[in-house]
């Protein structure tokens, strides 16, 4: 009986002595738990680095079969320098020319006219960027926006003795939606400045640019497709400068 008390107990020591041994060996090679990360915390010390960022830009894209020059600002918030959101603004120079013929309600006549075409559009920014305290690094964003194409006067004016601005009855469009994503090369200049190109897509869509004439063979209005909104979707490459805080 003696014995067998003396074997149990030498049994039991042996097991916390190897008990302890182990778990202190587990506390040596185990790293603590790794901790939860997310786009806000990625260094997972719940601690939110908050900048800020302004851009220009200029787009080349094709706006319905022409090469055009689009000029654009964008303002971000930027979180831990890897996530950003704001918003951006777009607005080609009128380049583009469109005569059409129009029902001159003054007039009671159709007139031919020859107007530019102005696009603009504007709204919602966001986008990430990987390794950004390279020295060079990419990224991606993307543009959802609404906007319209508007035809404006190509400086011309009524003759007579007292000369006036024309007072066309300009057509309209519904607004458009745009969406661009686009993936962005950037270079860290210094702390403060980047220099960034991107390649892209800009996909419009919403209703045709209409004039709207009188016929009077059969004495009724009609219209006619000055020019569709879908012809301004094209591929992007932009270029532009960013200001901001970056370290």
């Amino acid at each position: 009986m003696r014995n067998l008390l003396l074997l149990i107990t030498t049994v039991f020591t042996l097991n916390l002595t190897v008990y302890g041994q182990t778990d202190s060996l587990q506390t040596v090679a185990s790293p603590t738990p790794s901790e939860f990360k997310t786009i806000f915390h990625p260094s997972g010390k719940g601690k939110i680095d908050i900048t800020g960022f302004g851009a220009l830009n200029m787009d080349f894209a094709s706006l319905d079969n022409n090469f055009d020059v689009i000029g654009g600002l964008d303002l971000a918030v930027l979180f831990n320098k890897s996530f950003f959101v704001g918003a951006y603004g777009r607005m080609n120079p009128a380049t583009n020319k469109y005569t059409y013929t129009y029902y001159n309600a003054n007039d009671r006549v159709n007139q031919t006219v020859t107007q530019r075409a102005l696009f603009g559009h504007g709204g919602l920014l966001v986008g990430g960027v990987f390794f950004p305290n390279n020295a060079f690094h990419f990224g991606i964003s993307g543009r959802f926006g609404v906007g319209g194409i508007s035809m404006v006067d190509d400086f011309s004016y009524r003759p007579g003795p007292h000369p006036e601005r024309a007072n066309y009855d300009s057509p309209y469009s519904d607004p458009v939606f745009v969406f661009s994503p686009q993936v962005d090369f950037e270079m860290n200049v210094t702390h403060w400045l980047k220099f960034r190109i991107s390649a892209g897509y800009q996909y419009v869509a919403g209703t045709s640019v209409m004039s709207r004439y009188f016929d009077f063979t059969y004495n009724t209005f009609r219209e006619t497709e000055i020019l569709n909104t879908s012809d301004y979707s094209s591929p992007t490459v932009s270029m532009g400068f960013v200001f901001g805080i970056f370290k």
